[in-house]
């Protein structure tokens, strides 16, 4: 085999190898990219759930095919095509400025859109090169890509299940620590009075961070106020302001608690309350949260009080 034959097989297996690497680095934080396209505001939150785990399902597939190189041309199409959808979603973040991680690797490395871009660039060259490779051939290759595609779609749903499908609904809170911390000082009188959703949450929770986004995206799509949610935040190493700063962390106007908030949580956080006049009427966690649960409330609540939960 020729050195040009070599260096157009390693720029393929090269890429290949990224898209593999991606597809994985995505399933360590398949949440968070759930949540990240569901800020995106196309899908509800439980698709989107769902539309993660078909992206990583489909890269790994994809990266796969390109190192094995069976029906090389079509996979060569579908690379493509991914490479410039993808590419055409980073212009229009680029355009709009944003500048956080866009999830094309995860958590694990963080691209700003216009860095990932710029990296798209690199894997058209690799592309273009690898493309010029000979296919591999096998008479089982026609089953290959379809039971490779639905085996790590399975994976991803069966060790990953989504939380807005899981079965354990259950909340809980101790509700004589949450009436002593009401009744204190800090507990603003101003928190009695209409529909509010308390959040209690901690800076070093990833389930946290995960929620305050949803919270953040389910209050734009459904045109609610800020003021509408207290945010309770345990900060035990002081990164609240960097973690704001950098959208990590979607919990402005924060009421600072020490470790006390465990005694009100049962010792899990997140924890939102429902609240109508200081009293609770419902309960979600980071898994139980739903943009639906939450618009009715305000809606039937305020509505009863006629108030208007969309102008404050």
């Amino acid at each position: 085999m020729s050195k040009k034959v070599d260096f157009r097989l390693f720029c393929r297996y090269a890429l290949g190898v990224v898209f593999v690497v991606s597809a994985l680095l995505k399933f360590i934080s398949t949440d968070a990219l759930g949540t990240y396209i569901y800020g995106l505001g196309l899908f509800s939150f439980e698709f989107s759930a769902i539309v993660a785990r078909l992206v990583i399902g489909f890269e790994f597939t994809l990266g796969v095919l390109l190192i094995t190189r069976f029906y090389a041309r079509v996979v060569d199409v579908l690379a493509f095509l991914s490479l410039l959808f993808f590419s055409m979603f980073l212009v229009g973040l680029v355009v709009k400025g944003e500048d956080g991680n866009c999830y094309c690797f995860g958590n694990a490395l963080e691209f700003s859109p216009l860095a990932s871009l710029l990296k798209n660039i690199l894997f058209f060259a690799l592309l273009y090169v690898g493309a010029k490779t000979p296919a591999r051939e096998w008479r089982f290759a026609k089953y290959f890509p379809p039971s490779l595609f639905l085996l790590s779609l399975a994976l991803c749903f069966i060790l990953k299940w989504p939380d807005a499908f899981s079965s354990n609904r259950t909340v809980n809170y101790d509700e004589k620590a949450f009436e002593s911390y009401v009744e204190q000082t800090e507990f603003r009188t101003d928190w009695k009075s209409g529909a509010k959703m308390m959040a209690f949450v901690s800076t070093s929770c990833p389930h946290c961070k995960l929620l305050t986004r949803k919270i953040h995206t389910a209050l734009s799509n459904s045109g609610l106020s800020d003021s509408s949610v207290i945010w309770v935040v345990y900060d035990p190493k002081g990164k609240y302001e960097e973690l704001l700063s950098n959208g990590e962390f979607k919990a402005p106007g924060a009421t600072f608690m020490d470790g006390r908030i465990l005694n009100i949580t049962d010792g899990f956080l997140p924890l939102v309350l429902l609240l109508k006049d200081g009293v609770v009427v419902d309960k979600m966690s980071n898994r139980t949260f739903s943009e639906q649960r939450l618009v009715e409330f305000f809606e039937l609540t305020l509505s009863e009080n006629n108030d208007n939960p969309y102008s404050k």
